[in-house]
């Protein structure tokens, strides 16, 4: 499966915490990682299977508050939908459950008993879209998942962090190299599924599941018949590897990056606010056909300028940009407010001044001179109109007067107050 822009987005923008990772971490040390670098984007996905409650007590004594999504596809046991609840009222967890848009008798009607004449469909109606949809509403970023390599032979090849392609989150698992044993060891003062002592050593749905016959040791044979080993959620992970060395051809440089157009206010107010707090940045000019290419590849949804990155994430405009480094004393309108004009050659001529340009005093200065002026005109104007002949010589008090207030007003300064 090609990787998506969105996914592309989403591995650069967590590509200094990816380097930080080691896939030799334990599973505490992988939890802790997940943590804090995910935040409350972080999901744990349980089944509330034989070994669910190692992933809920590992995951929720790190972070008590992690949500939990879980799929009851209609078809559960009840045991399993038991043990579910006792495992929410035992580590007090912030659950989700997700439930399929189709009842199993909405199901049936519409297609029968699904799960023994199409498993993949059966397993994306039950299982792959309400979790994906769950997934979604909370915001995921990344999910924890108590997956084993020893469990099925596809899970052998996974990383403990790797990418899921198709719902476009990364995949954290922090038990991958456990053994039963191990599992075993962990599960001694946990509560127990009621169906383990019934000899079930794993379990889905009930028309899918069965108890390990005498002397059969694959327990994956007592799932779905024994013609598949995954349900369709794990089915789509990549390697992380593959994907940062694809997304490292197309990146941008690392720090700020400003797509902008050569007349635009809000393209010269970035540059000038960058200037301003000590950033360096690249600007590309999105005039040339390929550098507006180049732009519409990162952010598809670009409809304006400038659009700014840093590390390759997307801050967005000026706007974004401004609030991001927490400008205090001025506001967005009044920073951009002198781009606007025509006597602003350059970023420099606002930069270049001890202080910070004081653009509301400047303004305001120029509506006053503006006011002067209009002053001068309704007095002069009708007083000449008086005037016998017109006569300029007869009214020099009155220009006399009206020099005083121009000069007053200060707009004869106002130039020298951007240099």
């Amino acid at each position: 499966m090609p990787l998506r822009r969105t996914s592309s987005m989403l591995i650069a923008t967590h590509k200094k915490s990816i380097a930080s990772f080691s896939e030799n971490f334990t599973a505490e040390q992988v939890v802790q990682w997940a943590v804090e670098a995910f935040g409350d984007s972080l999901v744990l996905q349980t089944s509330a299977g034989i070994q669910a409650a190692v992933m809920l007590k590992l995951v929720t004594s790190i972070k008590p508050d992690v949500k939990v999504v879980f799929v009851d596809t209609g078809y559960l046991p009840k045991e399993t939908t038991d043990y579910m609840e006792t495992l929410r009222k035992e580590l007090n967890l912030n659950l989700t459950i997700a439930r399929p848009k189709l009842t199993p008798e909405e199901l049936e009607s519409k297609h029968g008993k699904l799960w023994e004449t199409d498993h993949e469909l059966y397993g994306e109606i039950t299982k792959v879209e309400p979790m994906n949809r769950a997934l979604q509403e909370l915001g995921c970023v990344a999910i924890l998942s108590g997956l084993r390599a020893q469990q099925t032979s596809n899970r052998g090849d996974m990383k403990k962090l790797s990418f899921d392609l198709e719902a476009e989150q990364y995949k954290v698992l922090p038990i991958l190299d456990w053994s039963k044993e191990d599992v075993k060891e962990y599960m001694k003062d946990l509560p127990k599924h009621p169906l383990e002592s019934a000899g079930f050593a794993t379990i889905g749905d009930k028309h899918s599941s069965r108890a390990l016959k005498k002397g059969e040791t694959d327990e994956r044979a007592t799932r779905f018949g024994g013609k598949t080993q995954e349900c369709g959620l794990h089915t789509s992970t990549s390697s992380l590897d593959l994907l940062l060395k694809e997304i490292e051809e197309t990146a941008l440089p690392d720090g700020y990056v400003i797509f902008t157009k050569p007349k635009c206010k809000f393209c010269k107010a970035a540059k000038a606010l960058l200037q301003q707090e000590g950033f360096d940045y690249l600007e590309k000019d999105v005039t040339d056909e390929a550098v507006y290419a180049e732009m519409m590849m990162h952010n598809p949804d670009a409809k304006t300028v400038p659009q700014i990155f840093d590390d390759n994430c997307l801050i967005g405009g000026f706007t974004e940009l401004f609030n991001t480094l927490g400008v205090q004393g001025t506001t967005v309108e009044e920073f951009v407010a002198p781009f606007s004009e025509k006597k602003v050659e350059s970023v420099a001529e606002v930069t270049k001044t001890k202080g910070k340009a004081n653009f509301a005093k400047y303004y305001a200065e120029a509506v006053i001179g503006g006011a002067a002026l209009l002053t001068v005109a309704s007095i002069l104007i009708p007083a000449l109109q008086r005037s016998p002949n017109g006569n300029l010589t007869s009214e020099s008090r009155l220009i006399e007067n009206a020099g005083l207030l121009i000069s007053g007003s200060r707009l004869l300064q106002s130039p020298s107050r951007l240099s």
